[in-house]
C-alpha cells in the first residue's frame, strides 16, 4: 500500500465512522425515531459496530475489498501467553482493589448497589457488553486504524490520536437520553479514552495483533464499572470514573516508560502489527 492510499483509507474510514454514529444519534435526538423503540435499540446495537462497518466500507471503497478478512483474523489469536490474559482481565481485579481501598480511606458508608445482582441481570449485562462496545468496535479501531496510524505516527502517537478520535466519536451520546453517557462526567471519560487506547495498543502490539485480548481488555473496562459501582455499590459511578481515570493514567505511564513510545513493545519491529506502506 502506498502512503497516499493509506492516508486516503484512514480518512474515508474516520468519516464513515462519524457518519454512522452521528447519524444514528441524530435520528433519536431529532425525534425521527423514538429512543425507547425496539427498532432504535436494534439500530443502536448495530451502530456500536460502526467502527467495524466503516472499516469494511473503507476497504471496499479504497482497496476493492482487499483485507476485509484481516479485520477479524485477530479474534482467533488466543495463544498469547498467560500473562497477557492477566493484563486483559486486570481491570476487574484493579477496580475491586482500588475501589475497596478508596472506600476504606474515605471512611464513608458505601452508596449501596444500584443494580440487582441476579442471574438475569448479570446475563443481560454480559450479553449487551458482548454485542456492543468491546466486540463491535475493536476490529475497526484496532485491526484497521491502529496498524495504519502506527506506521505514520509510531505507537504512542497513533494511540493518542486514536484516543482523541474515540472521544469525539462518543461525544453525541452525551446529548441523547437513555444512553450510558447521558449525564456522565465528561473529563474522566475523555482521559480514560486516551489512556485506555494506549493500553489497548500495548496489548495489541505484544500479542501479534490479538483482537481476542484487545476485546477482553475493553470488555473488562466496561464491565468493571457496572460491577463496582452498579452491582456492588462500593462507590458512586461518578467517583468510579475518576478512580478509573487515575488508575489508567498510572498504568499508561508505566507502560510507556518500560516499553518505550515507538512500539509500546520490546519486540522487534518485524513482529509489530504495523501496516506495510511503500514510500511513494
Amino acid at each position: 500500500m502506498t502512503r497516499k492510499r493509506s492516508i486516503l483509507s484512514l480518512s474515508v474510514y474516520f468519516v464513515l465512522s462519524f457518519i454512522i454514529m452521528y447519524g444514528l444519534v441524530g435520528l433519536g435526538k431529532l425525534g425521527i425515531m423514538p429512543t425507547d423503540s425496539p427498532l432504535f435499540m436494534l439500530l443502536f446495537i448495530v451502530g456500536s459496530w460502526g467502527p467495524t462497518i466503516a472499516a469494511i466500507l473503507a476497504l471496499l471503497i479504497t482497496e476493492k475489498g482487499k483485507g476485509i478478512g484481516n479485520l477479524f483474523r485477530g479474534w482467533g489469536r488466543w495463544k498469547v501467553g498467560i500473562g497477557w490474559y492477566g493484563a486483559a482481565l486486570s481491570p476487574f481485579a484493579v477496580a475491586l482493589l482500588v475501589a475497596f481501598i478508596y472506600l476504606v480511606i474515605m471512611g464513608r458508608p458505601a452508596p449501596g448497589p444500584q443494580t440487582e445482582i441476579t442471574v438475569p441481570v448479570i446475563a443481560m449485562s454480559l450479553m449487551m457488553a458482548l454485542l456492543t462496545g468491546a466486540t463491535g468496535e475493536e476490529p475497526g479501531w484496532r485491526a484497521f486504524a491502529t496498524p495504519r496510524l502506527q506506521h505514520h505516527l509510531g505507537a504512542l502517537g497513533a494511540s493518542v490520536i486514536l484516543g482523541i478520535i474515540w472521544i469525539l466519536w462518543h461525544l453525541p451520546l452525551w446529548f441523547l437520553e437513555d444512553t450510558p453517557q447521558y449525564g456522565m462526567p465528561f473529563v474522566p471519560f475523555a482521559v480514560s479514552c486516551v489512556t485506555e487506547t494506549i493500553l489497548l495498543t500495548w496489548i495489541f502490539n505484544n500479542t501479534r495483533g490479538s483482537l481476542a485480548m484487545a476485546s477482553l481488555f475493553h470488555l473488562s473496562i466496561n464491565i468493571s464499572g457496572t460491577l463496582v459501582a452498579g452491582m456492588l455499590g462500593w462507590v458512586a459511578f461518578d467517583q468510579y470514573l475518576w478512580i478509573q481515570a487515575v488508575v489508567l493514567i498510572v498504568f499508561a505511564v508505566l507502560v510507556i516508560c518500560f516499553f518505550g513510545d515507538a512500539k509500546l513493545s520490546r519486540k522487534p519491529a518485524s513482529e509489530m502489527p504495523f501496516e506495510k506502506i511503500d514510500a511513494h
